[in-house]
């Protein structure tokens, strides 16, 4: 049962006890009266009564100074509320009768009309009362009324006085008992409920974040905790995603540390040579120093990479957002570094078919897109002439763009790991040298900030595939305005 029921039933019932219980110390007194004075004392009693609600009806009659019909209203009232005993006289101002009940008119009630200033006169059991009624008066004789009942009460005024005193107790303690089981009926739910609420608060604030509350009952409560689990669960996955990435940022760490080591040990061992004079000839000395410079780049580069990475992770990567044919500027970055493809014996299929397609997108962070995936497909081809394919297709709201190439490729349940941060396939772990498995999470945190998507899968030749996809500008221009940006 809901609480809102719950309350109400109770709210109701606090109205309707102490009523019942009044009425029941009521009975209690009258059956007690009954049994003390007997019988015939409670018919005498109702007799009086009736006797008194008629004369009651008769009065707010009279008060009715434009009342119309006024003789048959009151044989109405004598009809409906009179009896054998009781007897109506109705006279006008100067005391000319004008109806009656059955009787005729007896000497003393002509007595009793006389005299102003005598109301109510009673005798051998008679009560002759005087009423006020419109603009005359009416006489009301009661034969059977019984002025003993009043002297009975009278004479046991204390009995009766301390009868309702207790039945006036009896009711208010059953109602404070009745009160406090409601009481406690209403609170039970309530108190199982918040006991569940503060047991999982409690469990939770202790790192059980797989707790979660079980709570069957059909009411407000269930709703609460329901909310309490969901929050439960999301919490549970944000302390998940706020360790992995500690895990991520324990991993870059590492990861730079032994991608930085190795081209310092390289530059070290060949100064060093130099130092001591390993290189004897012009030819060997140009060649340490190649070799220097080339690892002093790859440094440079990764030092490079590292920063840019860390300011797009805590979005304090300033981005330019323009808008850029997609299949012009990749046709003008493969022209630009073709001299690069050739020498790296690396062959570049274009198959573009989003002519029309635009894009907002930082021009830079699209290079780097790029420069990361060839760059990705070149290391680990495998393969003395790498392909690389790519393709470009256009939807109404969206381009998808996918490059392909014809090297190993990874294992089918790596696929998901690409794009984590200093994740290598196994071909990387084997030549650490190689990669340093920053570049394809680097294009993901770039495809997060254009608002598109990346994904990777195995082509039918077993080479790995890369697939972007990119908001088209009409589309993203009413939340892009092409300004410049700070995340």
């Amino acid at each position: 049962m809901k609480l809102k029921k719950r309350l109400y039933i109770s709210n109701i019932m606090m109205i309707l006890l102490p009523i019942v219980f009044v009425v029941l110390s009521g009975y209690v007194i009258f059956f007690t009266v009954n049994r003390h004075f007997g019988q015939e004392f409670y018919q005498h009693w109702r007799e009086n009564a009736t006797y008194f609600k008629m004369t009651e009806s008769i009065e707010e009659l009279g008060k009715q100074k434009k009342a119309t019909n006024a003789v048959e209203q009151l044989e109405d009232i004598y009809n409906q509320k009179g009896s054998k005993q009781v007897e109506v006289f109705y006279f006008d101002r100067n005391d000319q009768l004008i109806w009656q009940s059955e009787k005729e008119v007896e000497a003393i009630v002509e007595q009793v009309l006389a005299q102003t200033a005598l109301r109510q006169v009673s005798f051998d059991q008679r009560l002759i009362e005087k009423i006020p009624f419109q603009s005359g008066t009416v006489v009301v004789v009661n034969n059977a009324y019984h002025a003993m009942i009043e002297k009975q009460l009278f004479e046991h005024k204390e009995l009766v006085q301390k009868l309702i005193l207790i039945a006036l107790l009896i009711a208010l303690c059953l109602t404070i008992v009745a009160l406090i089981i409601f009481a406690r009926i209403i609170y039970r739910p309530i108190q199982k409920g918040l006991s569940v609420l503060i047991t999982g608060v409690d469990t939770i604030s202790q790192g059980e974040l797989d707790y979660r509350i079980s709570y069957q009952t059909k009411d407000e409560f269930q709703e609460a905790i329901d909310d309490f689990n969901q929050m439960a669960t999301r919490l549970e996955i944000m302390v998940e995603q706020q360790q992995q990435l500690l895990e991520n940022r324990k991993a870059l760490i590492a990861g730079m540390s032994h991608d930085i080591r190795t081209p310092l040990t390289s530059i070290k061992a060949y100064v060093e040579g130099l130092e001591k004079g390993v290189a004897q000839t012009p030819e060997q000395y140009a060649r340490y120093l190649q070799i220097i410079t080339q690892k002093t780049n790859e440094l440079n580069r990764l030092v490079d990479q590292l920063f840019l990475f860390s300011k797009l992770d805590i979005g304090a990567e300033t981005v330019h957002y323009e808008e850029v044919a997609l299949d012009q500027a990749l046709k003008h970055y493969v022209t630009e570094h073709n001299l690069e493809f050739e020498n790296k014996k690396i062959k570049v299929e274009l198959d573009l078919a989003a002519p029309n397609a635009n894009i907002w997108i930082d021009p830079q962070q699209l290079r780097n897109i790029w420069l990361n995936l060839f760059d990705n497909s070149f290391k680990y081809a495998n393969t003395d002439e790498l392909i690389v394919i790519c393709k470009t297709k256009q939807t109404s709201t969206k381009v998808i763009m996918t490059i392909e190439d014809n090297g190993q490729g990874v294992a089918e349940d790596q696929l998901s790991q690409l794009f984590d941060v200093f994740y290598r396939g196994d071909q990387a772990r084997t030549n650490p040298g190689k990669g340093s498995g920053i570049g394809l999470a680097m294009v993901r945190k770039i495809m997060d900030y254009t608002k598109g998507t990346v994904r990777a899968y195995l082509t039918p030749q077993g080479g790995l595939g890369i697939e972007l996809v990119f908001p088209l500008a009409s589309v993203e221009e009413g939340e892009v305005d092409g300004t410049d940006f700070n995340y």
